[in-house]
């Protein structure tokens, strides 16, 4: 699921390009999990992002938001005896925390057509928006891809529990029938101020927005590969446990997507030529998969997005590169399923399930949320 990208148009008072208020759907009725990623103080510059992050296993939802509820009202307190020290909206972006099963029950008791506001079980600020959240190492771990380049990471126990520090990475985490009991548990104003994340990776680029976040899938596998349009880093593995560098890429690869394989052990890198490479965690080459013949001019298209759905069988999206000062710029996007039998492809063309609908500012980037154990 596309969090910040769905397949309807937004209002008609959304201005251009303003990332659109998260929603899940449920028997006829929208649950709204956060007000409009507009500011009209601080204009959206960023692409649309990966901002919605399910938890089946565990019973959780993480979801970014734009302003955060309690938090928000501590700020607006806090404005008006310490203006001089809290500069307004810092702490305004962050992701905030719900229970599955309290959003199914409110889409279950919601009239048809209705858009009922549904409150976090606890807000989590973060010094820099929120444009990618993911769910690592058999989603123990909440990862957060900040607008600054930065990536942050929460052990899901301690959210559940309010304890954001904690001296063990690991741990125990209840059913979901049993976390799911922080909800409705008033948060204090000490606990979001103390909402830091168990660690932060840097930024590869100072100040440069992400690209992607990609999870290895393995429950017990650490790394994480983290795409950025720098052409000095643009794809880089962390180990998590230990926040150091697995492996990094050379600038040549042109890495525009990325996705792990479905038991994690290679990684699947779409390029700006159009080709898909098959990597090792560490950076051997293991296999290339051209793009389509039927993409012309050939060379013209790049990857940007690539799902490794199984063994040989990939979903991938095609289209040209587009740059901020075009002014008329193609918002069709290709997309194929490619089966692979040795060293023979084939391509099924699709229809976009996910067109522009004449939204002239959409970037053409797209991310794909895989519910497990649903």
């Amino acid at each position: 699921m596309n969090a910040r990208s769905s397949c309807r148009p937004p209002p008609p008072d959304t201005p251009a390009g303003a990332p659109r208020p998260r929603a899940a759907r449920g028997g006829g009725a929208t649950l709204r999990l956060s007000d409009t990623f507009f500011d009209q103080d601080v204009p959206c510059t960023a692409e649309p992002g990966h901002l919605l992050a399910v938890s089946n296993h565990f019973g959780w939802v993480v979801a970014a938001s734009s302003q955060g509820g309690q938090f928000a009202i501590l700020s607006l307190a806090l404005e008006t005896t310490l203006d001089a020290l809290l500069i307004p909206r810092v702490y305004a972006a962050g992701f905030g925390l719900f229970s599955l099963p309290t959003l199914r029950s409110t889409a279950r008791s919601a009239s048809p057509h209705d858009t009922p506001k549904v409150d976090p079980a606890l807000h989590v600020p973060t010094p820099s928006p929120v444009d990618f959240l993911r769910f690592a190492m058999g989603e123990k771990l909440v990862v957060a891809g900040l607008r600054d380049g930065s990536v942050a990471v929460w052990r899901l126990k301690s959210l559940v529990e309010g304890q954001v520090r904690s001296r063990s990475l690991f741990g125990s985490l209840a059913p979901a029938t049993d976390v799911a009991t922080l909800d409705g548990r008033e948060t204090s104003p000490e606990h979001l101020l103390q909402s830091a994340p168990l660690k932060t990776l840097p930024a590869l680029v100072a100040g440069e927005s992400l690209i992607d976040l990609c999870p290895n899938p393995a429950p017990d596998s650490p790394l994480l590969a983290v795409l950025a349009p720098s052409a000095a880093a643009p794809l880089t593995i962390f180990n998590l446990e230990t926040s150091a560098v697995h492996a990094t890429f050379p600038s040549d690869l042109a890495a525009t997507s990325a996705c792990w394989s479905v038991k994690g052990k290679q990684l699947a890198v779409g390029t700006a030529s159009g080709t898909i490479v098959q990597l090792s965690p560490e950076g051997e080459q293991k296999a290339l998969v051209p793009a389509p013949a039927d993409l012309s001019p050939s060379g013209a298209f790049e990857v940007r997005s690539v799902e490794w759905l199984e063994n040989n069988v990939f979903l991938a999206t095609y289209a040209k590169p587009r740059t901020k000062s075009e002014d008329d710029v193609e918002h069709e996007d290709e997309v194929y399923v490619i089966t692979k039998a040795g060293q023979e492809m084939s391509y099924t063309k699709f229809a976009d399930p996910c067109p522009p609908f004449g939204m002239m500012g959409r970037q053409g980037r797209r991310w794909v949320g895989r519910f497990r154990n649903w």
